[in-house]
């Protein structure tokens, strides 16, 4: 029986060492596997027991601290994992204790460095973690712990790429906000707002767009930003800028003229959202009506243009806007005011006329300059009577206008286009033929009034003119007395002596009054007086003949005078008679220059310029006269 039992025992006690040898080589088994899993993960693994010492380094850890398991086993942690502040640069202790105390996981901050035996430097993210043994008593720590320099390098650079962009948004003149359409809110918006607008940031993220933009604004806004986002929706990948115009309202009531530029993208949550740079552009929009305004306008007269007129036609050319009106008007004598007076003179003519035109025209009738002296008033659902009204309303301003020295006179006609058959073309043509028609009889009278009022001006000009005109009107009349002219003929040359200096009234005065000698340049000016009283006297045909007298006055018997150096009988004979007449009362006349000479001495100067410079039958003539009356 005691040898059964011994048996037994010796049975069992074999078969439990072969469990716990099964078990060792299980164990073994799993060790083994956990110390390559261990070695081939890319984090770094170091355990510690309860005192702090290292008992195990993963290859990972061998490489990122520099200190191989061999050399690290057994040496306190701080020792081989060697940790400081990125900012302080002072030692990190490892909460060793911490951890057995509190008998829970513990994470390092993201701004620690590990500095390898060599002295290399990295930023690592690790945690440390109690070690549990059977009896559940902590046996010691474990460290897991990575390599993040690389992305503590990217997220630096993000810091700074973004520090850096939000210092601009902050400091640009335009504002850059972040809209969110899912929501209906601003999420972001620069501090630049306050200077574009006058609203804090605060203040402008809690804006409605119904507060920031203009009635008419919102409207458009509105419609647009639908169109966008739906546009956007179909196309997300599309890099799309959507560039407006609208009008924003400051904090002051201002209202100013923004270009914003606007992309849309999904945030973070899927949601749509505008990303808007803002940009005032008042300036611009200054400059772009006074573009459209100069190149609708008249500068001189502040009236529509031709262009603006031919298309504003094609506007009002329709059915409804039956009947049309034309009417056309002409200022009449305006190249004569020029060139007497001078183009000043004339622009002041046409802004008379203008703003006549611009008091009696009601506001809806279109008023346009479409020539020099042309003037052009297109009136939709304007019938005859109302036309006829309207022009004579002009007329009665015109008669009421003062001018001073120049006269204001415009002919006007007028057409009506009743049928929508007709060609608003041949309407114009009517009423410019019209006009032409009273231009005919009413320009001639306004023209020799222009001539009488150039010599009133000249005279008042230059009070020595008078006198002297009149002294060479005398003697050109007795000697084409003498010359047993016709009547008629005679009055032309007395007219002619009176007008003979008449072009004068276009030359400075400083250089007719001058006393030293005339330089090259000041006599060609003093010399233009010939042509210019020849283009003044030709306007009118009553004076076509005169006119010629007068532009060869100064012509020489002998070739040498102006403008067209003509000889002898070349020139014509009233001319002639001109030049003798005011020569002598030059030299007898008191001037800028001196004393004039008595009757003798000059009658011997006439004699010298016989056949010279004067005529040599005309100064004998003259002479005779002379010799006559005294």
């Amino acid at each position: 029986m005691d040898s059964l039992n011994k048996k037994n025992s010796s049975k069992e006690i074999n078969e439990l060492n072969k469990e716990l040898f099964e078990c060792k080589v299980s164990l073994d088994i799993e060790k083994e596997q956990l110390r390559i899993m261990l070695s081939s993960i890319g984090d770094g693994v170091i355990s510690t027991d309860n005192n702090g010492n290292v008992t195990f380094m993963n290859i990972a850890a061998e490489r990122l601290t520099g200190w191989s398991s061999e050399s690290a086993i057994g040496r306190h942690l701080p020792e081989v994992f060697v940790l400081v502040d990125e900012y302080s640069r002072e030692k990190i202790n490892i909460p060793i204790i911490d951890v057995i105390n509190t008998k829970s996981v513990m994470e390092l901050e993201s701004n620690t460095i590990l500095i390898a035996k060599d002295g290399t430097e990295r930023f690592i993210a690790d945690s440390i973690a109690p070690v549990m043994d059977s009896n559940a008593s902590i046996s010691g720590v474990i460290f897991v712990f990575r390599d993040i320099s690389e992305r503590k390098k990217i997220e630096d650079a993000l810091y700074k790429s973004e520090k850096k962009y939000k210092m601009l948004a902050e400091n640009v003149s335009d504002v850059i906000s972040v809209f969110n359409v899912t929501r209906n809110i601003f999420t972001y918006v620069s501090s630049s707002v306050y200077n574009l607008r006058g609203f804090t940031v605060e203040e402008a993220m809690n804006e409605s767009l119904d507060e920031r933009l203009s009635p008419e604004a919102l409207v458009i806004a509105r419609r647009e930003m639908e169109k966008n986002v739906k546009y956007f929706a179909e196309n997300p990948d599309e890099e799309k800028f959507f560039i407006t115009e609208s009008r924003q309202v400051c904090k002051n009531g201002d209202v100013i003229w923004v270009e914003t530029s606007r992309k849309y993208q999904y945030n973070d949550n899927g949601e749509i959202e505008s990303v808007n740079v803002i940009r005032k552009i008042d300036d611009r929009k200054k400059a772009q009506e006074e573009l459209l305004y100069v190149s609708y306008h008249d500068q001189l007269t502040g009236l529509y243009n031709r262009r603006f007129y031919e298309e504003e036609m094609k506007r009002i050319n329709t059915k409804r806007n039956l009947p049309i009106t034309l009417i056309m008007s002409d200022v009449n004598g305006l190249k004569l005011t020029n060139d007497s007076f001078g183009h000043q003179a004339g622009d002041l003519l046409l802004q008379k006329a203008a703003n006549i035109f611009k008091r009696e025209c009601r506001a809806d009738e279109i008023i346009a300059r479409i020539g020099g002296d042309e003037f052009v008033i297109l009136l939709p659902r304007t019938d005859e009577k109302e036309a006829e009204d309207l022009i004579k309303r002009i007329e009665e301003a015109i008669e009421k206008e003062k001018k001073g020295n120049l006269i204001l006179s415009i002919s006007m006609g007028f057409a009506v286009k009743v049928d929508p058959t007709d060609n608003i073309d041949d309407v114009f043509k009517r009423a410019e033929d019209e006009m032409y028609k009273k231009k005919l009889s009413e320009s001639a009278n306004i023209r020799i009034q222009t001539i009488d009022l150039i010599m009133k001006a000249l005279y008042e000009k230059r009070p020595i003119e008078l006198l002297h005109s009149k002294n060479v009107s005398e003697i050109c009349e007795s000697i084409a007395t003498k010359l047993n002219f016709e009547k008629d003929e005679i009055y032309q040359m007395k007219i002619a002596g009176l007008m003979h200096d008449i072009g004068k009234i276009g030359i400075d005065d400083s250089k007719l009054n001058k006393t030293e000698d005339l330089t090259i340049e000041e006599l060609r000016e003093i010399e233009r007086h010939a042509e210019l009283g020849y283009r003044i006297l030709r306007a009118a045909n009553e004076f076509t003949k005169i006119a010629q007298y007068v532009h060869e006055h100064h012509e020489k018997w002998n070739a040498q005078g102006f403008p067209k150096g003509l000889k002898g009988e070349e020139i014509s004979r009233g001319a002639r008679i001109i030049a003798v007449a005011n020569v002598y009362d030059s030299l007898t006349s008191e001037s800028p220059h001196g004393q004039g000479l008595s009757k003798e001495e000059a009658l011997e100067k006439i004699s010298e310029f016989a056949g010279k410079d004067l005529d040599p039958e005309i100064v004998k003539i003259f002479i005779d006269i002379q010799k006559e009356c005294c």
